[in-house]
């Protein structure tokens, strides 16, 4: 009876200490999964912000296109205008000729 006791008492320490380091993985299980869930919150976090970066730098780029567009269609006028005052100037150079000459 005594050596029957005793083996239960150490089958019960033995349950008691690996129910104890059940709980114990348990725990750690659940900080690991807090710790996982929190950087999964960081990521989403991070991966709106970098969307809306994005967003921000389309439109950007958008409007770099247009102004560029802008500038080179000006750029084409003022060319048009230099050729224009080319022209006559040209006309003008043989009127100034004469009118040198008269003076």
């Amino acid at each position: 009876l005594k050596q029957q006791a005793r083996r239960q008492k150490q089958q019960a320490r033995r349950l008691h200490q690996k129910a104890q380091r059940l709980k114990q993985q348990a725990r750690s299980l659940h900080q690991q999964a807090q710790r996982l869930q929190l950087q999964a919150r960081s990521l989403h976090q991070q991966a709106q912000r970098l969307q809306l970066q994005a967003h921000h730098l389309e439109q950007q780029a958008q409007r770099l296109h247009q102004q560029a567009r802008r500038l080179k269609q000006r750029a084409l006028c003022m060319k048009q205008q230099a050729r224009r005052l080319k022209q006559q100037a040209q006309r003008l150079q043989p009127q100034a000729h004469r009118l040198k000459q008269q003076a």
